[in-house]
């Protein structure tokens, strides 16, 4: 039998480091609003955080809102909520979650 290769293109690379970009700043928006709190928190911040442009962060979100509700959000939250100590009461276990 001969050798699979896997084959790998520059489109999926771009696609690669476009998630590894949206996901970097996802979590710093996520740490920021944690920290901070949702409208102190600007877009420059979050942009500095991730090691991104303000308009680079704009190209993958239209607006500060649209980072808690993207695609990703729910297993991000979930993920952050399981990794919680059991005996965190609920509001407890959501803030140290937003701060994971």
């Amino acid at each position: 039998m001969g050798e699979v290769r896997a084959v790998v293109g520059p489109h999926w690379l771009r696609q690669r480091k476009k998630a590894r970009t949206r996901a970097a700043i996802r979590r710093h928006a996520l740490r920021l609003f944690g920290d901070q709190g949702f409208d102190p928190t600007t877009v420059e911040q979050i942009a500095a955080a991730a090691e991104v442009s303000p308009s680079t962060f704009f190209r993958y979100y239209p607006a500060k809102e649209d980072v808690l509700t993207g695609e990703g959000v729910d297993a991000l939250a979930v993920e952050a909520l399981a990794a919680q100590s059991p005996g965190l009461g609920p509001v407890a276990a959501v803030r140290a979650a937003l701060a994971w």
